[in-house]
Protein backbone atom coordinates (compact mmCIF):
# COMPACT_ATOMS: atom_id res chain seq x y z
CA UNK A 1 0.00 0.00 0.00
CA UNK A 2 2.48 2.22 0.79
CA UNK A 3 4.31 1.89 -2.40
CA UNK A 4 1.12 2.59 -4.32
CA UNK A 5 1.15 5.88 -1.86
CA UNK A 6 4.96 6.72 -2.97
CA UNK A 7 4.05 6.28 -6.67
CA UNK A 8 1.17 8.29 -6.21
CA UNK A 9 2.68 11.50 -4.86
CA UNK A 10 5.78 11.29 -7.32
CA UNK A 11 2.65 11.17 -9.75
CA UNK A 12 0.63 14.18 -8.83
CA UNK A 13 4.30 16.19 -8.31
CA UNK A 14 5.01 15.41 -11.53
CA UNK A 15 1.77 16.90 -12.83
CA UNK A 16 2.15 20.04 -11.55
CA UNK A 17 0.43 19.69 -8.37
CA UNK A 18 2.01 18.13 -5.17
CA UNK A 19 -0.13 16.60 -3.52
CA UNK A 20 -0.92 18.54 0.74
CA UNK A 21 -0.14 16.43 3.35
CA UNK A 22 -4.19 16.06 4.13
CA UNK A 23 -4.65 15.06 0.86
CA UNK A 24 -2.30 12.59 1.03
CA UNK A 25 -3.68 11.24 4.72
CA UNK A 26 -6.91 11.40 2.98
CA UNK A 27 -5.41 8.74 0.10
CA UNK A 28 -3.85 6.84 2.53
CA UNK A 29 -7.20 5.95 4.44
CA UNK A 30 -9.20 5.50 1.53
CA UNK A 31 -6.58 2.90 0.54
CA UNK A 32 -6.81 0.83 4.31
CA UNK A 33 -10.70 1.24 3.95
CA UNK A 34 -10.19 -1.03 1.09
CA UNK A 35 -8.15 -3.20 2.53
CA UNK A 36 -10.66 -3.74 5.61
CA UNK A 37 -13.53 -4.27 3.12
CA UNK A 38 -11.26 -7.26 1.59
CA UNK A 39 -9.99 -8.70 4.79
CA UNK A 40 -6.82 -8.55 3.53
CA UNK A 41 -5.12 -6.50 5.92
CA UNK A 42 -7.38 -5.43 8.73
CA UNK A 43 -4.85 -3.63 11.18
CA UNK A 44 -4.47 -0.64 9.12
CA UNK A 45 -8.30 0.34 10.69
CA UNK A 46 -6.75 3.57 11.65
CA UNK A 47 -3.81 5.82 10.74
CA UNK A 48 -1.66 6.00 13.94
CA UNK A 49 -1.42 10.25 15.10
CA UNK A 50 2.52 9.69 13.58
CA UNK A 51 1.80 8.12 10.64
CA UNK A 52 2.44 10.66 8.25
CA UNK A 53 6.11 11.03 9.70
CA UNK A 54 6.99 7.87 9.72
CA UNK A 55 5.89 7.34 6.16
CA UNK A 56 8.04 9.91 4.98
CA UNK A 57 11.06 8.55 7.07
CA UNK A 58 10.39 5.36 5.19
CA UNK A 59 10.53 6.72 2.18
CA UNK A 60 13.62 8.95 1.38
CA UNK A 61 12.25 9.95 -1.78
CA UNK A 62 9.62 11.75 -0.84
CA UNK A 63 9.63 15.24 1.44
CA UNK A 64 7.58 17.64 2.88
CA UNK A 65 8.22 21.60 1.89
CA UNK A 66 6.30 24.49 2.08
CA UNK A 67 4.88 25.61 -1.16
CA UNK A 68 6.25 29.62 -1.58
CA UNK A 69 3.68 32.08 -2.91
CA UNK A 70 4.47 34.35 -5.81
CA UNK A 71 5.68 37.50 -5.96
CA UNK A 72 2.65 39.67 -7.15
CA UNK A 73 5.00 41.33 -9.66
CA UNK A 74 6.58 38.24 -10.23
CA UNK A 75 3.08 36.83 -12.13
CA UNK A 76 2.97 40.19 -13.82
CA UNK A 77 6.82 39.86 -15.35
CA UNK A 78 6.73 36.36 -15.41
CA UNK A 79 8.40 34.16 -13.47
CA UNK A 80 10.84 32.52 -16.07
CA UNK A 81 12.30 29.54 -13.93
CA UNK A 82 8.59 28.60 -13.37
CA UNK A 83 8.17 28.91 -16.98
CA UNK A 84 10.85 27.20 -18.41
CA UNK A 85 9.72 23.87 -15.48
CA UNK A 86 6.63 23.75 -17.22
CA UNK A 87 7.92 23.19 -20.82
CA UNK A 88 10.42 21.06 -19.51
CA UNK A 89 7.55 18.36 -17.87
CA UNK A 90 5.72 19.03 -21.12
CA UNK A 91 8.61 18.02 -23.26
CA UNK A 92 9.29 14.57 -20.77
CA UNK A 93 5.47 14.10 -21.00
CA UNK A 94 5.23 13.87 -24.74
CA UNK A 95 8.48 12.11 -25.32
CA UNK A 96 8.21 9.19 -22.58
CA UNK A 97 4.45 8.81 -22.70
CA UNK A 98 4.81 9.03 -26.73
CA UNK A 99 1.79 11.50 -26.80
CA UNK A 100 0.60 12.32 -30.32
CA UNK A 101 -0.32 16.26 -30.88
CA UNK A 102 -4.02 15.33 -31.33
CA UNK A 103 -4.51 13.70 -28.04
CA UNK A 104 -3.11 16.76 -26.33
CA UNK A 105 -5.68 19.04 -24.75
CA UNK A 106 -6.26 22.31 -22.85
CA UNK A 107 -9.15 22.93 -20.63
CA UNK A 108 -10.72 25.78 -18.60
CA UNK A 109 -14.01 27.40 -17.01
CA UNK A 110 -15.50 30.50 -17.47
CA UNK A 111 -17.85 32.01 -15.45
CA UNK A 112 -20.99 33.76 -17.34
CA UNK A 113 -23.42 36.29 -15.39
CA UNK A 114 -26.66 35.32 -18.16
CA UNK A 115 -27.87 38.61 -18.15
CA UNK A 116 -24.97 41.08 -18.52
CA UNK A 117 -24.00 42.59 -21.79
CA UNK A 118 -20.37 43.92 -22.67
CA UNK A 119 -19.41 47.58 -22.59
CA UNK A 120 -19.46 49.26 -25.70
CA UNK A 121 -19.36 52.48 -27.27
CA UNK A 122 -22.51 54.65 -28.18
CA UNK A 123 -22.97 57.90 -29.43
CA UNK A 124 -24.97 60.47 -27.44
CA UNK A 125 -25.15 64.61 -26.91
CA UNK A 126 -21.77 66.01 -26.16
CA UNK A 127 -21.28 66.54 -22.15
CA UNK A 128 -24.14 64.07 -21.68
CA UNK A 129 -23.70 60.83 -19.61
CA UNK A 130 -23.06 57.56 -21.32
CA UNK A 131 -26.42 56.05 -21.60
CA UNK A 132 -27.28 52.89 -19.34
CA UNK A 133 -28.59 49.53 -20.60
CA UNK A 134 -30.94 47.63 -18.39
CA UNK A 135 -29.27 44.45 -17.10
CA UNK A 136 -30.26 41.37 -15.17
CA UNK A 137 -30.19 42.76 -11.26
CA UNK A 138 -30.04 39.22 -10.05
CA UNK A 139 -27.01 38.69 -11.88
CA UNK A 140 -27.35 35.04 -12.09
CA UNK A 141 -24.06 33.21 -12.97
CA UNK A 142 -23.40 30.11 -14.56
CA UNK A 143 -19.88 28.09 -15.69
CA UNK A 144 -18.95 26.47 -18.78
CA UNK A 145 -16.23 24.43 -19.19
CA UNK A 146 -14.21 24.08 -22.68
CA UNK A 147 -12.30 21.90 -23.94
CA UNK A 148 -10.14 20.98 -26.94
CA UNK A 149 -7.11 19.78 -28.93
CA UNK A 150 -5.23 21.23 -31.86
CA UNK A 151 -7.55 19.75 -34.49
CA UNK A 152 -10.39 21.69 -33.33
CA UNK A 153 -12.36 18.54 -31.32
CA UNK A 154 -14.27 20.51 -29.13
CA UNK A 155 -15.63 19.11 -25.50
CA UNK A 156 -18.38 21.17 -23.73
CA UNK A 157 -20.14 21.65 -20.17
CA UNK A 158 -22.09 23.93 -19.17
CA UNK A 159 -22.95 23.76 -15.09
CA UNK A 160 -25.98 26.00 -14.18
CA UNK A 161 -27.37 27.19 -11.31
CA UNK A 162 -30.52 24.93 -9.61
CA UNK A 163 -31.97 22.83 -7.79
CA UNK A 164 -32.76 20.36 -10.26
CA UNK A 165 -32.27 19.81 -13.96
CA UNK A 166 -34.33 21.42 -16.41
CA UNK A 167 -34.07 20.30 -19.98
CA UNK A 168 -35.67 23.64 -21.02
CA UNK A 169 -32.75 25.12 -20.27
CA UNK A 170 -30.94 23.90 -23.38
CA UNK A 171 -33.36 21.98 -26.10
CA UNK A 172 -31.63 23.52 -28.40
CA UNK A 173 -29.08 21.81 -28.69
CA UNK A 174 -28.07 18.07 -30.26
CA UNK A 175 -24.83 18.67 -29.60
CA UNK A 176 -23.93 15.21 -28.05
CA UNK A 177 -20.69 15.90 -26.66
CA UNK A 178 -22.06 19.08 -24.72
CA UNK A 179 -23.46 17.88 -21.08
CA UNK A 180 -25.22 20.14 -19.14
CA UNK A 181 -25.86 20.12 -15.34
CA UNK A 182 -26.61 22.03 -12.32
CA UNK A 183 -25.07 23.01 -8.67
CA UNK A 184 -26.80 24.85 -5.97
CA UNK A 185 -24.22 28.20 -7.36
CA UNK A 186 -23.77 27.69 -10.22
CA UNK A 187 -19.80 26.71 -9.72
CA UNK A 188 -18.18 23.45 -10.37
CA UNK A 189 -17.66 21.19 -7.27
CA UNK A 190 -15.22 17.74 -6.82
CA UNK A 191 -18.23 15.95 -7.56
CA UNK A 192 -19.06 17.85 -10.99
CA UNK A 193 -15.22 17.91 -11.94
CA UNK A 194 -15.26 13.91 -11.60
CA UNK A 195 -18.11 13.82 -14.18
CA UNK A 196 -16.88 16.12 -16.47
CA UNK A 197 -13.67 14.05 -16.43
CA UNK A 198 -15.79 11.23 -17.34
CA UNK A 199 -17.37 12.47 -20.08
CA UNK A 200 -14.46 13.64 -21.41
CA UNK A 201 -12.59 10.10 -21.43
CA UNK A 202 -16.14 9.01 -23.44
CA UNK A 203 -15.75 10.80 -25.96
CA UNK A 204 -11.90 10.96 -26.45
CA UNK A 205 -11.22 7.23 -25.55
CA UNK A 206 -11.79 5.88 -29.04
CA UNK A 207 -11.13 8.82 -31.42
CA UNK A 208 -8.19 6.80 -32.43
CA UNK A 209 -9.83 3.63 -33.36
CA UNK A 210 -9.47 2.52 -29.54
CA UNK A 211 -5.60 1.81 -30.00
CA UNK A 212 -5.20 2.90 -26.56
CA UNK A 213 -2.93 5.95 -26.93
CA UNK A 214 -2.32 8.09 -23.77
CA UNK A 215 -4.10 11.63 -23.37
CA UNK A 216 -2.78 14.63 -22.07
CA UNK A 217 -5.33 17.21 -20.13
CA UNK A 218 -3.77 20.69 -19.70
CA UNK A 219 -5.65 22.26 -16.97
CA UNK A 220 -4.99 24.86 -14.17
CA UNK A 221 -4.86 23.85 -10.43
CA UNK A 222 -8.59 24.42 -9.43
CA UNK A 223 -9.25 22.26 -5.97
CA UNK A 224 -11.77 20.26 -8.41
CA UNK A 225 -9.01 19.09 -10.51
CA UNK A 226 -6.82 17.62 -7.92
CA UNK A 227 -8.98 15.62 -4.91
CA UNK A 228 -8.49 11.96 -4.76
CA UNK A 229 -11.16 10.53 -6.92
CA UNK A 230 -10.24 12.86 -10.05
CA UNK A 231 -6.55 11.91 -9.79
CA UNK A 232 -7.51 7.98 -9.32
CA UNK A 233 -9.79 8.23 -12.69
CA UNK A 234 -7.18 9.59 -14.78
CA UNK A 235 -4.65 7.56 -13.93
CA UNK A 236 -7.02 4.35 -14.35
CA UNK A 237 -7.84 5.41 -17.57
CA UNK A 238 -4.68 6.16 -18.85
CA UNK A 239 -4.94 10.06 -18.76
CA UNK A 240 -1.90 12.56 -18.08
CA UNK A 241 -2.10 15.57 -16.76
CA UNK A 242 -0.42 18.71 -16.61
CA UNK A 243 -0.90 21.56 -14.28
CA UNK A 244 0.35 25.17 -14.92
CA UNK A 245 2.58 27.24 -12.64
CA UNK A 246 0.98 29.15 -9.77
CA UNK A 247 -0.03 32.92 -11.54
CA UNK A 248 1.05 31.71 -14.25
CA UNK A 249 -2.42 31.04 -16.86
CA UNK A 250 -2.44 34.43 -18.30
CA UNK A 251 0.62 33.58 -20.35
CA UNK A 252 0.52 29.97 -20.82
CA UNK A 253 -3.91 29.10 -20.52
CA UNK A 254 -4.50 29.16 -24.59
CA UNK A 255 -8.30 29.04 -23.96
CA UNK A 256 -7.97 32.07 -22.01
CA UNK A 257 -6.67 34.28 -24.85
CA UNK A 258 -7.79 32.53 -27.69
CA UNK A 259 -11.45 31.46 -26.83
CA UNK A 260 -12.66 33.17 -23.52
CA UNK A 261 -11.65 36.56 -24.31
CA UNK A 262 -13.35 37.11 -28.66
CA UNK A 263 -16.49 34.77 -26.91
CA UNK A 264 -16.68 36.85 -24.00
CA UNK A 265 -16.79 39.70 -26.21
CA UNK A 266 -19.32 38.65 -28.75
CA UNK A 267 -21.64 36.74 -26.47
CA UNK A 268 -21.86 40.38 -24.48
CA UNK A 269 -22.77 42.16 -27.74
CA UNK A 270 -25.49 38.76 -28.69
CA UNK A 271 -27.27 39.87 -25.28
CA UNK A 272 -26.78 43.54 -25.61
CA UNK A 273 -28.61 43.18 -29.28
CA UNK A 274 -31.13 40.73 -27.44
CA UNK A 275 -32.19 43.64 -24.93
CA UNK A 276 -32.09 46.83 -27.27
CA UNK A 277 -34.26 45.09 -29.60
CA UNK A 278 -36.85 43.42 -27.04
CA UNK A 279 -35.98 45.18 -23.72
CA UNK A 280 -36.02 41.87 -22.09
CA UNK A 281 -32.93 39.91 -20.01
CA UNK A 282 -31.34 36.77 -21.43
CA UNK A 283 -32.75 34.03 -18.88
CA UNK A 284 -31.49 30.19 -18.60
CA UNK A 285 -33.86 29.21 -21.51
CA UNK A 286 -32.54 31.60 -24.00
CA UNK A 287 -28.56 32.12 -22.62
CA UNK A 288 -27.51 28.88 -24.56
CA UNK A 289 -29.48 30.30 -28.08
CA UNK A 290 -27.19 33.27 -27.71
CA UNK A 291 -23.92 31.27 -26.37
CA UNK A 292 -23.87 28.81 -29.25
CA UNK A 293 -23.56 32.05 -32.27
CA UNK A 294 -21.03 33.81 -30.23
CA UNK A 295 -19.23 30.72 -29.40
CA UNK A 296 -19.19 29.84 -33.60
CA UNK A 297 -17.92 33.24 -33.61
CA UNK A 298 -15.34 33.44 -31.51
Amino acid sequence: MEKALEDWCKKLDDWGFPPRMDLLRAMAGALAQIHIEEEEDPELAHLGQHWLSNFLNCHPSLSAKFSTQLDHQWAYGGNIPALKDYFVKLLRLIRTRKIQPEDIFNMDEKGFIIGMSSKAKVICWTGRWPLQVTQDGTREMLTVIECCCAVLYVILSVIFKGAAHYMGWHTETSNPEAKFTYSPNGWTDDKLGLEWLRHFDKYTRDRQGGNGCPRLLILDGHRSHINLEFCQYAIDNNIEFLCFPSHTTHLLQPLDVSLFGPLQKYYGKAADDHMRDTCATVVKGTFWKFYSAARWQA
